[in-house]
């Protein structure tokens, strides 16, 4: 009954352009998540999105699978 309410969210392998390394895990949840893709196509956040890792109901699991998060 109360599942129709339930955040849902995602798990990003992303590239940092201009810091060499390897990819991180982001964490964003799918309200969140136009903001996000906003703010990076407009250069505010320096991310390029590689592949989605992981989709969860579970904010404690993003959490855990990310190191930086956008909740």
């Amino acid at each position: 009954m109360g599942s129709a309410n339930r955040q849902a969210y995602r798990v990003y392998e992303a590239e940092q352009p201009g810091l060499p390394g390897p990819n991180i895990r982001i964490s964003v949840s799918v309200e969140r998540e136009p903001a996000l893709l906003e703010e990076i196509s407009l250069g505010r956040r320096l991310l390029r999105l590689v592949r989605l890792v992981l989709e969860t109901d579970d904010p404690g699991l993003a959490r855990r699978s990310a190191v930086r998060h956008f909740f």
